[in-house]
């Protein structure tokens, strides 16, 4: 098939291109104009002579009717922006107090800013200043009740007073005393904190286990391992008259308060004692205490213990787990094991290992 321009047949040096707008077959010397095909959407391809006169023409026809629509006259549009500027609001200026102004002179962008926010603050502050007082209140209250006023207002009635005839240094005198005494009434009012404990333990049958009692002059007296045995013993009593058994709660707290006595008074011990026999001394009559805290309570020890016990005494060995020392205590919490004064005291130094249960280790 020849080309549809110039009739050459195609062949090996001779390739056949197709004009994209018409779809002729044309070689690559007829194919030579470039022209924007509507076809392609406004693409530039190369197209035959004939369509790119007729797609320059119709553009040309096109840029005409563009420029026979041409917009208004100038003339037209500064009489509309006229007619439009009659109805604009007037321009309102407000101008800054020249306090301000003077105080805005020469400062950055961040002084700027905070100078500003407080203008703005202080405006904020007048407008809420701006509130009703009572009066008004009170009348508008009234206004919505439908009541009127002067029935619900109170009557101001003159009262004569008697002139002070007293001294100065009287009256210091007087006032003085008059506070001294509302200070003693106030100390004689109970506590409302400690009534309903008093309340509850009561409705429980429980007594009321004073952890701290403050005297008069402002020092504290701590309860002391006796106190605490002889409460025990007390509860027990008690419990025995009913013929019940002791209130678990009463002894968990108890224990609990033991816990706390042993704990200051190791810290008193840590801070005085700097001698290691002293320091012995107390951690046995800790031990004796606790046996005999541990004997009111009505605490024994069964067979089957007593016989376990039997033997790990035989299997034991008489010293210390830590150093090889001569074993002094027994830890009750530790599984039973020996160890030295020391080694116990260094050992039991943390808050949950201090209060492990100890004894005193006889050979």
């Amino acid at each position: 098939m020849p080309c549809h321009g110039c009739a050459t047949s195609f062949g090996l040096w001779t390739k056949d291109v197709g004009c994209v707008s018409c779809g002729f077959s044309f070689c690559n010397s007829c194919l030579k104009q470039k022209c924007a095909v509507p076809k392609l959407n406004g693409k530039v391809s190369k197209v035959c002579q004939q369509c790119f006169s007729t797609l320059s023409s119709s553009e040309s026809s096109t840029d005409s009717k563009m420029s026979q629509h041409e917009g208004p006259p100038d003339i037209f549009l500064k009489r509309l922006d006229a007619l439009d500027g009659q109805f604009k609001p007037p321009v309102t200026m407000y101008r800054a107090e020249p306090r301000m102004q003077k105080l805005l002179k020469g400062l950055n962008s961040i002084d700027l800013d905070i100078v500003r926010r407080l203008e703005k603050l202080r405006e904020d502050r007048r407008t809420s200043e701006n509130v009703p007082s009572d009066d008004e209140l009170a009348r508008r209250l009234a206004m919505l009740k439908g009541v009127d006023l002067d029935d619900h207002t109170p009557k101001k009635t003159s009262t004569h007073q008697a002139p002070d005839n007293r001294s100065a240094e009287q009256q210091s005198n007087d006032l003085f005393s008059q506070c001294k005494e509302e200070v003693e009434i106030d100390s004689k009012i109970p506590n409302p904190d400690d009534e309903i404990r008093e309340r509850l333990n009561r409705l429980r049958g429980q007594i009321d286990v004073p952890a701290q009692v403050s005297s008069t002059e402002g020092s504290e007296k701590v309860v002391t391992l006796d106190e605490i045995a002889q409460i025990l013993s007390q509860v027990k009593m008690e419990a025995s008259e009913k013929g019940t058994q002791p209130d678990f709660a009463t002894i968990v707290s108890l224990e609990t308060l033991r816990a706390q006595v042993v704990k200051e008074t190791d810290k008193i011990g840590e801070e005085s004692d700097s001698d290691e026999e002293a320091a012995a001394a107390k951690i046995i009559s800790k031990v004796q205490a606790q046996v005999d805290l541990e004997k009111s309570c009505g605490i024994e020890v069964s067979d089957e213990e007593e016989a376990m016990d039997a033997e790990n005494d035989k299997e034991e060995l008489p010293w210390c787990i830590i150093c090889n020392e001569d074993a002094k205590i027994r830890c009750l919490g530790c599984d039973r094991d020996l160890y030295c004064k020391s080694c116990f005291q260094e050992g039991h130094m943390d808050e949950d290992m201090k209060c492990h249960s100890f004894e005193p280790y006889k050979k």
